[in-house]
């Protein structure tokens, strides 16, 4: 079985966040708007059912996030890297 493949994004600004969402809701309400100027219910439920889709996708997304620190720890635990110029804390 292949390897699960992560995506780790340090950093997404409100900005970003709320673009990507008003994106998902104007291609939903455009084909709900096309299958409801043709008269189209199957093209309606289509609409409704990518609402649902994406609704779920995203609260899952977002539930999964990482701060800025716990992404750092996860890259080190996996794959033994560090951020250019962070300094290593020694016990003492």
């Amino acid at each position: 079985m292949a390897d699960k493949v992560e995506i780790i994004i340090l950093h997404e600004t409100v900005r970003q966040s709320w673009l990507c969402d008003a994106w998902t809701f104007v291609v939903i309400v455009a084909v709900i708007g096309t299958g409801w100027l043709l008269g189209s219910e199957a093209m309606q439920w289509c609409g409704f059912v990518m609402l649902a889709l994406s609704s779920i996708v995203r609260a899952r997304t977002h539930r999964d996030r990482l701060t800025p620190q716990q992404a750092a720890d996860r890259l080190h635990a996996t794959y033994g890297v560090r951020a250019s110029g962070a300094q290593t804390v020694e016990a003492h």
